[in-house]
């Protein structure tokens, strides 16, 4: 006879199901903080416990084949301990147990081999790896991505940095020119590439465009402010095509209220100092300076106030296919949302339209929507954030990157 050490009954199949509930809660847990901090070290052990849980089950019921193979000594069962779905009535002088069987269907557990029994586990154990498990048959950890202050110009090509221009007047066929002609020298560059119609086939023709001096400040007192004055703040996504996701203040301050020199810096355009192509790892990494004024400031947002928060915006990982994005790693960023690009991947919607936010008659070019989940703070420099982006959904976040981009802040 067999004596089953492992779980073999349909109590102890629910135990199993228990082992794999709390180790997904474990994996949840451990993965998250891997993303806001978990070392490499701390992830492992704790992801390494439902591993026990369900390997070590296995591992029971195959030492109980070993058991009955080779003929091992095991307990006798005393047929006055059975219980629960199988009752004895006992004959006491003729020394005769009949047992009445439990058609039930928990008891169809019981009348599984030890194979069927090792099977099932085996079965379930796969889809637990499959799904809470993806470095194990995708063979790659975001952790293998370069530390940014290990870089040297051996690692990288740099990439070129385009000045935004005034689109102002320009018309829509022009506009698609200047991108093709910007994607032709990029990293992206493919014969049949057409700017995709979901994205920029909102542009009108003879518009004026949001410009990048006001998108960082105007006048509060002013009823009738020109905000289109300048270079056009969606051109510098427009004409820098490798910078597949890259960041901007989604508000405009006000002079009258500016404390810290912030509306007459450079800074606040966020144009990149540096770009950097890793062509081994599918990385680009962007560096942008800032000054640690700004991160004890406060502004009014939205009636309440807030610190000077960013937003990503990821129209030119859109044009080339990458749809979703996740952040993987945050140093020094908090995310000012709950439902956060950190705690799962979201749908890029980023497209070029007509809009009134301008104030200028008939309304301005410009970039929508603002994506809440995107919008984040900066609380200490250096600080970074690396982003995972994927064509097609993937089955979790942590699956790896059909692309990855690092935002770097340093201190002005």
């Amino acid at each position: 006879m067999i004596c089953h050490i492992g779980f073999n009954k349909a109590s102890d199949i629910k135990v199993f199901a228990a082992f794999i509930f709390v180790g997904g809660l474990i994996y949840t847990y451990a993965m998250k903080g891997f993303a806001n901090g978990f070392s490499p070290a701390e992830t492992l052990f704790m992801l390494s416990f439902p591993s026990y849980f369900i390997g070590g089950s296995i591992i029971l019921d195959i030492i109980s084949v070993l058991i009955e193979k080779y003929d091992i000594p095991t307990p006798k069962i005393n047929y006055d301990d059975i219980t629960s779905n199988q009752y004895d009535q006992t004959n006491n002088e003729n020394n005769i147990v009949t047992i009445y069987e439990d058609n039930s269907f928990s008891s169809k557990f019981k009348k599984l081999n030890i194979f069927e029994i090792i099977g099932l586990k085996l079965i379930i154990f796969a889809i637990v790896i499959y799904y809470l498990f993806p470095i194990v048959y995708f063979g790659f950890s975001d952790a293998k991505l370069p530390e940014t202050a290990n870089l040297t110009k051996n690692d990288y090509t740099e990439l070129k940095i385009n000045m935004p221009e005034d689109y102002t007047g320009f018309s829509k066929q022009k506009i698609y020119n200047i991108r093709e002609t910007a994607v032709k020298n990029s990293i992206f560059y493919t014969k049949d590439y057409k700017p995709n119609e979901d994205i920029f086939g909102g542009i009108e023709s003879g518009k004026h465009w949001w410009g990048i001096k006001s998108s960082v400040c105007s006048y509060h007192k002013d009823k009738t402010p020109d905000n289109t004055k300048g270079v056009s703040t969606v051109s510098k996504y427009i004409e820098n095509p490798d910078l597949l996701v890259t960041t901007m203040f989604p508000f405009s301050n006000f002079i009258e209220y500016d404390k810290i020199g912030y509306c007459t810096a450079e800074y606040p355009k966020l144009i990149p100092t540096d770009l950097w192509y890793i062509k081994d790892k599918n990385l680009i990494v962007a560096k942008f300076p800032i000054d640690k004024k700004m991160l004890k400031a406060r502004i009014n947002w939205q009636g309440h106030t807030s610190p000077y928060f960013l937003n990503l915006t990821g129209l030119n990982a859109r044009d080339f296919g990458y749809n979703y994005i996740f952040a993987s790693k945050l140093t020094n960023i908090n995310m000012m949302e709950y439902d956060n690009i950190s705690k799962d991947d979201y749908l890029i919607r980023d497209y070029i339209h007509v809009g009134g936010s301008c104030k200028y008659p008939g309304g301005c070019n410009n970039i929508s929507p603002h994506q809440t989940e995107f919008d984040y703070n900066i609380n200490n420099l250096p600080a970074e954030i690396t982003l995972k982006l994927w064509k097609k959904k993937p089955i979790t976040p942590y699956k790896k990157a059909d692309f990855y981009v690092r935002l770097v802040f340093e201190e002005l």
